[in-house]
């Protein structure tokens, strides 16, 4: 559900719209009759990613990034 409150509202009734927002509400806080940011829960992600957990399972090919002289050619990069 959003709800929608203009910058002083907000100002006013900041401790009140993060309860709302950590409860599931998305309040959307404007200016002008144009929304300008949205304040909602933040969830944390699950699971952090380690890096290089893949290492030594993955092989490249020797010329998996050359494009080959046909498409060089389609391509207009003749050499």
């Amino acid at each position: 559900m959003q709800e929608r409150f203009s910058i002083e509202d907000a100002q006013a009734r900041l401790a009140e719209l993060i309860e709302r927002a950590a409860s599931g509400h998305e309040i959307l806080i404007g200016h002008e009759g144009g929304p300008l940011v949205a304040l909602r829960r933040y969830d944390a992600p699950k699971e952090r990613r380690t890096l290089g957990t893949l290492k030594g399972r993955i092989s490249i090919g020797a010329g998996f990034d050359d494009p080959g002289a046909e498409l060089m050619k389609q391509m207009g990069l003749e050499k």
